[in-house]
């Protein structure tokens, strides 16, 4: 089809390409974040004393003063990762619906969300059991490793195979149940918020964005009274207003070097004495049932900085193709089921072997360490492999098939889409790109 297009239209084509690709590619470093973020702060318990208000830990080695520096620390800042996620879902969500005025595409969306999230999810689940089942969990020897004492209160005790199966099925998706996989708490925001996302637009259309940010305010407010879920749909919601931006008009290095620089300070955010400056005005105080976004400020000043990470990326041609090299891009295609398997992964496989070396063999922890962390990440990058070609992608067309299925009495063709400098992105590269957490 390209062969058709002008030469300027191959251009504009080939530029929307690399856009979609860099999103890929923003969201596979921003997975990667979410692993080191778990085996950092697993076993070396001192890199997460910035993270925390009055933190008493001291550093066990040298490099750990360096390592818990911000210019370090935002790259293992799991938050920052999950709040690019979020951020990325509401702008992906919604891109066709923006370009195609169709509210079949919202209908669409919302029909297929939840067997897409929640097969894969259900999927991840049954590892974790069958691995806590075989007994092959290994957080309770925390204490003996010297590794931080939080993972052990995960895989206590065996769990019922009807109660994985319960979570499985609708615990994790819809009451955010995850003692068998924690980091599905994500999960619930994503079904929930992007349902109310899709609702928003269906009812009032993307003129009023006003009318449109009441509504979805109300209703977050509705489902999760006084919880920090508010601030991660209100970042799904705002990636959605990504749409409304016109990003050629701001194709200047200045205004992408500030978009970019000022999105990760604010994703870089902790309590260490470098951001005193951002405390001295305090977050209002709305009552119940708003969260008290004081207590919340790392969340809301991430969720920022996430929306203004993902609008530098849209707006630069020069970090787009940084972004949308094929290494990162397949990274990004494998996030989802990364996101799934690396905590049943890093509790069974990397505290196996942190106790085998350490305790039964007496290596020495950081070189324990060192082998742990390069064997994790390669099994976890293999086991992500094997589950997006056999239980991810599978879990997409069926979800699609589905929505298809389900829409087919009042399916109607969607109209062309609109000139932009973003490319519109169809059904199937939503499907696939939407790797939701």
């Amino acid at each position: 089809m390209n062969g058709h297009l002008s030469p300027q239209g191959r251009a504009l084509a080939s530029e929307r390409r690399d856009k979609n690709l860099a999103l890929e590619g923003l969201r596979g470093i921003a997975c990667l974040s979410v692993f080191l973020c778990h085996f950092l702060f697993s076993f070396f318990p001192y890199l997460t004393s910035n993270f925390s208000r009055n933190s008493q830990l001291l550093p066990t080695f040298a490099w750990e003063n360096v390592a818990s520096l911000p210019i370090a620390t935002v790259f293992f800042n799991g938050n920052f990762g999950v709040a690019i996620f979020f951020a990325m879902s509401g702008f992906l969500l919604t891109n066709r619906y923006f370009h195609s005025d169709d509210k079949q595409v919202l209908s669409y969306g919302a029909a297929k969300r939840y067997l897409r999230l929640g097969l894969p999810a259900a999927a991840s689940i049954i590892i974790a059991w069958m691995l806590l089942t075989l007994g092959w969990m290994f957080t309770q020897e925390a204490a003996v490793i010297g590794a931080a004492g939080w993972p052990a209160v995960f895989y206590k005790e065996p769990t019922t195979f009807w109660r994985a199966l319960a979570d499985a099925v609708y615990g994790a998706a819809v009451f955010g149940q995850t003692e068998l996989n924690s980091p599905l708490w994500t999960i619930q925001i994503e079904l929930i918020g992007s349902l109310l996302l899709f609702a928003t637009y269906s009812f009032f259309g993307v003129r009023y964005c006003l009318v449109n940010l009441a509504f979805f305010v109300g209703a977050v407010l509705v489902m999760f009274p006084n919880s920090q879920a508010q601030i991660h749909c209100l970042t799904i919601f705002a990636g959605s207003l990504l749409n409304y931006v016109r990003f050629e008009r701001l194709r200047s290095r200045p205004i992408n070097a500030a978009l970019i620089g000022t999105g990760f300070v604010l994703g870089a955010y902790d309590y260490s004495y470098w951001f005193e400056w951002m405390r001295i005005v305090p977050f209002p105080t709305f009552g119940a049932p708003v969260v008290d976004l004081a207590q919340y400020d790392r969340y809301v000043f991430n969720a920022f900085g996430a929306i203004l990470v993902v609008a530098g990326l849209l707006s630069s041609k020069r970090v787009s193709a940084l972004f949308s090299s094929n290494i990162l891009a397949y990274l990004g295609r494998l996030s989802f089921s990364i996101y799934l398997l690396h905590w049943p992964i890093t509790c069974s496989l990397a505290f196996g072997m942190m106790y085998a070396f350490k305790v039964k063999l007496g290596w020495d922890y950081q070189v324990a360490a060192i082998i742990t962390f390069c064997a994790s990440l390669m099994v976890t990058l293999g086991a992500s492999w094997l589950f997006e070609r056999y239980v991810d992608n599978p879990s997409q067309k069926l979800a699609g098939h589905f929505a298809k299925e389900v829409l087919a009495p009042t399916r109607r063709n969607v109209r062309p889409q609109k000139q932009s400098g973003v490319a519109a992105v169809s059904e199937d590269e939503v499907d696939r790109r939407q790797s939701s957490v």
